[in-house]
């Protein structure tokens, strides 16, 4: 199995569709032989019966036309085979015309030329009909068909063309554009009557539906697409009932035929797929090439042994027999051959697996990122790392687009007193999301809680792409519930059940979500969050400010963070402390609690940074992988290569931080030992340059480049958490 029939989702067929895929159908082609012989039985016995001068047969024949319903059924199933091992819709197009064109044009020509040197019944076949049958609509062109048994390819190629489009727009969920096809159509029928037939395929979806039912129901086993289209199937047979009469026929006799013959092929796929059926079977693998010549070439050759003298009886069976003789022949020389030849000339863009184009391309992912909680200026004015990977894929081939789920809430916290405005808000954030992920035709990759609950119980629905990469983030979870209550960890398991790969950035989190789901963690696994040093460089390359002799503070917890830089500051410390939560003006009294502590509240990434720029010790009180605002000021130091004090961080080694080395650890609970450790720095420049230079040196190990790396792994099937091991995370 190919890579991209598994990011495809191919990997989720069941046995039973692999031998589908592999090779012919016994049960397929023996109800195709069974088709065939309904429908010569109809035009031989039953419809031409006029023009031969015989007998009228009974009328119970006429059952013998809805054999062509019965091919409908059948091809609905092998057109959704067909189109899920196309892989696009030009391979789709490709093999139909590879099955169909060939023997379609030997017919025309041999029909055509018969026809035209003998035509006792006279139906006239003139060269402009013969050009425009070569397209497979010469009614839509004004012109007759040269068979009238041609109708139904003008049909089939109408369903190809639709399947098609809907598969080039909603790749594997094209059942879902079928059935609004169907639907459609009865609307139409409803609004314009008669006529529309020929556009939305009218009476003959049904049929067509059963079969997509029958591949998702029994071979591919997926519930939803199976009951949407078992539903679609059901309405449209029951609201067009009145069609499917015929005269002279009990009015049961019809559906008996079409409901028990499909309900046959339904029963036999499921429970004896491997039933043998002998001469039916093989008349059923040239049914094709019997259907396209059995009709006016068979009763032409009727009347001419008629005219000779020859009963009916044996003028239908050497007629049969003549008309057995020749599809078999263009089977094995016209339609086989041809389609090999067709297939092997065109294999560049057939199969992923071939050395074109196809071989080449990668599968689409959206990324979402975003948090539900506030975040300030300084946070959001850079890109988030999720959005930085996202470029890192689209440099090498992927079709990657980013979106900023968090930016949907901007209306519901604006008009959060109007309930119809908090509707329309995150209705349209529900819509810009399925919209982007509904795009996503292999891979989602996502870092926001709702939404990869979501986005997993669309997975879970066959409704998005196949493969779910997530990374948490610490502040989504709970991680004292997750570990002690069953009820979080059963809601946590079926959100895992879905995802393929999870990411989390630090070692203390993934021990715990092993712990908690043993059963997913192969999973789960560890990569500290990147740190685009090389675009903070860029960006303060023109800060350019002078040292300021002071402890720029960073934090975005009011509760947690306001307390220490102020007793720092009462010690004579100068800081400056950058936050972006409001708690921390009420806890301050509404303004600085010493003049030598500046508050600055959502000031914005640009002032933050010449702030930082100008600072002579940057202080990160939040854990750097426990925040977004963490992560970036660790870039911003190593960027600027500034010393930092950490509040001691529970994951220190996993991102190769080393008290003494490239930081100074300090204990928030001693804010005298802290702002002892400030006042060394300050006093010291020797040794903030050598912790501020081996902090930028250490930077390289977290650049997007290596985070894209072990993404772009984890995109692909067969990813384990145990091949992946950070080379900075020290024992």
């Amino acid at each position: 199995m190919s890579t991209l029939d598994q990011l495809t989702g191919r990997e989720r067929v069941s046995k039973s569709t692999s031998s589908a895929l592999a090779g012919r159908n016994e049960v397929i082609d023996a109800f195709r032989g069974f088709a065939i012989l309904s429908v010569i039985a109809y035009h031989y016995f039953f419809a031409w019966q006029v023009g031969l001068h015989e007998p009228k047969a009974s009328a119970w024949l006429q059952l013998g036309s809805y054999g062509v319903q019965i091919f409908f059924v059948i091809s609905g199933l092998v057109i959704t085979m067909t189109l899920l091992r196309s892989h696009s819709a030009l391979a789709f197009g490709i093999r139909r015309a590879a099955r169909l064109v060939p023997a379609f044009w030997v017919s025309n020509v041999i029909i055509f030329c018969v026809l035209s040197l003998y035509d006792p019944l006279g139906f006239k076949v003139s060269f402009r009909d013969f050009l425009c049958n070569l397209v497979f609509v010469p009614v839509e062109l004004g012109r007759n068909y040269v068979d009238g048994a041609f109708w139904s390819l003008n049909i089939e190629v109408k369903f190809y063309a639709m399947v098609a489009l809907c598969y080039l727009f909603l790749k594997e969920r094209f059942w879902i554009g079928a059935a609004g096809f169907t639907f459609l159509g009865l609307l139409a029928d409803a609004i314009t009557g008669a006529g529309q037939r020929m556009i939305f395929l009218g009476p003959y979806m049904p049929f067509f539906m059963a079969g997509l039912t029958l591949w998702y129901a029994v071979l591919a086993k997926q519930k939803l697409p199976a009951a949407v289209c078992g539903a679609t199937a059901i309405v449209c047979y029951v609201c067009r009932i009145h069609y499917y009469e015929l005269p002279g026929v009990p009015l049961w006799a019809p559906h008996a035929y079409l409901l028990g013959g499909t309900g046959l092929i339904f029963a036999l796929m499921r429970f004896a797929p491997e039933t043998p059926f002998g001469p039916l079977a093989w008349l059923g693998r040239v049914s094709y090439s019997l259907y396209l010549v059995h009709q006016r070439m068979g009763v032409t050759l009727i009347a001419l042994l008629l005219f000779a003298g020859v009963t009916g009886l044996a003028a239908h069976a050497a007629a049969i027999v003549c008309a057995v003789l020749l599809s078999w022949f263009l089977f094995e020389q016209v339609e086989l051959p041809a389609q090999k030849y067709i297939l092997r000339k065109c294999k560049t863009y057939l199969s992923p697996a071939g050395t074109g184009r196809e071989a080449e391309r990668k599968p689409r992912v959206i990324c979402l990122w975003g948090k539900k909680r506030r975040r300030s200026r300084y946070e959001t004015s850079t890109p988030s790392n999720t959005d930085k990977g996202t470029r890192e894929l689209v440099k090498r081939g992927y079709d990657a687009v980013s979106i900023d789920v968090s930016s949907v809430y901007g209306p519901v916290r604006k008009f959060a007193p109007n309930k119809i405005a908090v509707f329309v808000a995150y209705g349209y954030g529900l819509i810009r999301v399925l919209s982007a992920a509904w795009r996503a035709n292999s891979v989602v990759y996502t870092s926001n809680y709702p939404w990869i609950r979501l986005i997993s119980r669309l997975k879970r629905w066959r409704l998005i792409g196949n493969r779910l990469v997530v990374r948490w983030t610490a502040n989504d979870i709970d991680y004292d519930r997750l570990l002690g209550d069953a009820n979080v960890r059963a809601k946590f398991a079926r959100i895992m059940s879905e995802v393929d790969a999870c990411w989390l950035s630090s070692r203390r989190e993934r021990d715990i979500w092993r712990r908690a789901l043993p059963q997913f963690a192969s999973r789960v696994a560890f990569w500290p969050t990147p740190m685009d040093v090389e675009y903070y460089r860029k960006y303060l390359s023109g800060a350019g400010a002078q040292e300021s002799g002071c402890v720029v503070a960073v934090g975005s917890d009011g509760k947690r963070d306001w307390d220490l830089p102020v007793k720092m500051a009462q010690t004579g410390v100068p800081v400056i402390l950058l936050t972006d939560d409001r708690r921390v003006w009420p806890a301050l009294g509404n303004g600085p609690a010493d003049e030598r502590c500046k508050v600055m509240f959502n000031v914005g990434f640009e002032e933050s940074a010449k702030v930082l720029a100008s600072a002579s010790v940057i202080l990160l009180s939040t854990c750097p992988n426990d925040r977004f605002s963490g992560a970036t000021t660790v870039g911003l130091a190593a960027a600027l290569a500034k010393p930092l004090m950490l509040d001691e961080p529970y994951d220190l080694a996993a991102y190769g931080l080393a008290d003494g080395v490239n930081c100074v650890r300090f204990n928030r609970s001693d804010a005298s030992a802290a702002a002892a450790a400030a006042k060394e720095l300050l006093a010291d420049k020797e040794r903030r340059v050598r912790l501020g230079n081996a902090l930028n040196l250490l930077a390289g190990e977290f650049s997007m480049e290596r985070y894209a790396d072990v993404l772009e792994r984890s995109l692909k099937p067969g990813w384990d958490a145990a091949s992946v091991r950070w080379s900075g995370e020290l024992p």
